[in-house]
């Protein structure tokens, strides 16, 4: 039998926005009405190696890896030698804390470091959303606080090691 030889070639496995959105910690308590709603308002993004995602300074959002992977880097902008802080690849997030803030400021920047496809996620997107759908923003809205402060308590675990590993 040669089927095996088709297979491939005729049926994609790319799955569906609304199926990466529920795959993301944001979105997964969304209904499919609301991930349906929300596949229209997220953007397809591509990038080559090297290419920058966004540099240090004003930000306006979120991006979810579909394929490829992001370095994540502090002091690019500066010109100088620029320090990997993550290796991210699909599935991962970053950049959300841009949802939250009127006058959005990443710390870091960006960089594809393959060949990359991104979903973003805007600040006007989810004001949009939260004026359209006012009980769909605010629930991602209290899912962003709670990952956010995730990150903040483990920030601080990590920072609490640190000083104690310094201070022996």
């Amino acid at each position: 039998m040669i089927d095996f030889l088709w297979k491939n070639f005729f049926k994609t496995e790319e799955k569906s926005v609304e199926m990466i959105l529920k795959e993301n910690p944001l979105f997964e308590d969304l209904s499919k009405k609301e991930l349906r709603i929300l596949s229209h308002m997220v953007h397809r993004r591509s990038f080559i190696p090297g290419e920058f995602i966004f540099q240090e300074g004003k930000g306006l959002g979120m991006y979810i890896i579909i394929s490829g992977k992001v370095g994540i880097l502090h002091g690019a902008s500066q010109g100088g030698e620029s320090t990997v802080i993550s290796q991210l690849k699909a599935g991962d997030f970053f950049g959300e804390l841009c949802l939250a803030r009127e006058e959005g400021y990443h710390h870091v920047s960006a960089q594809a470091t393959e060949e990359s496809k991104l979903l973003g996620f805007f600040r006007p997107d989810l004001l949009n959303l939260i004026e359209k759908n006012p009980s769909t923003g605010i629930r991602i809205l209290m899912k962003l606080t709670e990952i956010l402060g995730e990150r903040l308590q483990k920030a601080g675990e990590k920072l609490s090691q640190f000083k104690q590993t310094r201070n022996h």
